[in-house]
């Protein structure tokens, strides 16, 4: 659905020149690829983007591109999607799997509670707030063991 007024909801301004409207989109969480995604160890890294009737998805992931080609035709089965790479990015840092095992014990923790209550499923099963609160911490500091797990996990510390 599309809403008439773009960016003004008081309908004191008019809208003509801009280039955006306001879009209100509906769907079956069931038929997301960020599920998909995510069990195949790929990790959304930025906004979808809608163009054409196409979604980008951009992601992060580790393996070599025998390991990524095998994953994506997984996901192409499963989700019966088809699915393009449009470009890959190779950083120069080891390209070894994910290891929790470089994570500090509290890190691991939250990070466990984080996926045990689907806060990486979308739409998140848990928000950051209740999260923290069955961690009994604040949630800055979640946010934090959260941020740092993740850099670890994808090899960006």
């Amino acid at each position: 659905m599309e809403f008439e007024r773009c960016h003004d909801f008081t309908g004191r301004a008019t809208n003509y020149g801009n280039a955006s409207c306001e879009l209100f989109v509906e769907y079956d969480h069931r038929n997301t690829m960020s599920d998909a995604l995510l069990s195949h160890g790929f990790i959304h890294d930025a906004p979808v983007r809608v163009r054409d009737g196409r979604e980008y998805w951009p992601v992060v992931a580790t393996g070599d591109r025998e390991d990524l080609n095998a994953r994506l035709d997984s996901l192409r089965e499963e989700k019966d999607a088809d699915i393009s790479v449009r470009r890959v990015v190779s950083s120069n840092r080891s390209h070894s799997q994910p290891n929790q095992e470089t994570l500090s014990e509290r890190q691991r923790e939250v990070f466990e509670l984080a996926r045990t209550h689907d806060y990486y499923s979308w739409p998140r099963g848990i928000t950051t707030k209740e999260l923290a609160k069955k961690a009994d911490i604040s949630k800055t500091t979640l946010l934090e063991h959260l941020r740092k797990a993740e850099a670890k996990l994808l090899d960006q510390e």
